[in-house]
């Protein structure tokens, strides 16, 4: 899992820029967003809708700096950096209540589970809930 995971955030630094209106002056919300779409020939562009309902159009939301060129974001992956290098290990007790949940998937994908590092050090949080002063 170490190489499924990459630091987005500088790309903001760089070919792209965080956008709170559409290219039609719209006003953007992530929160009220319903609808994403994106596409490989719009690159930096993303199509929102805010409904779910056929009638209603899609808005584009560009991610494009004022001279920046959709041409660019092929190079992408150059300029992603991972967020890690080596594996990021859970608690062990996160891992046994994993393998306690095996029964219910196919055993094909067992051998990750059983592969997971550990380290005992490691408290279980959970970052949306208040932290215990």
């Amino acid at each position: 899992m170490k190489d499924n995971f990459y630091d987005f955030s500088s790309l903001l630094k760089g070919p792209l820029v965080k956008r709170e209106k559409t290219v039609q002056n719209g006003k953007f919300s992530w929160l009220d967003t319903f609808v994403f779409r994106y596409t490989k020939e719009r690159l930096g562009i993303i199509q929102v809708k805010s409904s779910h309902n056929p009638d209603v159009l899609f808005e584009d939301l560009s991610f494009l700096r004022v001279n920046g060129k959709s041409s660019t974001l092929p190079r992408l992956s150059t300029i992603l950096k991972k967020c890690y290098t080596t594996p990021q290990p859970i608690s062990a007790q996160k891992k046994k209540d994993l393998l306690k949940l095996l029964q219910f998937l196919d055993s094909e994908h067992h051998a990750f589970y059983y592969a997971l590092t550990t380290e005992e050090s490691l408290e279980d949080t959970d970052p949306d809930l208040p932290e215990d002063e």
